[in-house]
């Protein structure tokens, strides 16, 4: 609920919190990593975004692609001289 928020120091709180009282709870502890992930994340995002340019339409395109096309062969045509 924290989480879902924006509230990720008061989450990694309560899951560490949750960890320490139960230390075979494995889902605190995954929960807790998962956040603060989060919030390194979240710090890096800020200050890239600080420093950022904006982007050109060029830049702002060829990261909204969608990787590799798939290509499929042609069908094999057969000769009509035969």
């Amino acid at each position: 609920m924290l989480r879902d928020n924006l509230k990720f120091q008061e989450a990694l709180v309560e899951f560490e919190r949750a960890a320490d009282i139960d230390p075979t709870n494995l889902a605190a502890r995954q929960e807790a990593q998962k956040t603060a992930d989060m919030i390194k994340t979240q710090a890096q995002q800020k200050e890239g975004a600080e420093g950022a340019k904006p982007m050109s339409t060029l830049a702002k395109m060829a990261e909204d692609m969608q990787g590799p096309v798939d290509l499929e062969p042609f069908p094999t045509l057969r000769s009509r001289c035969a």
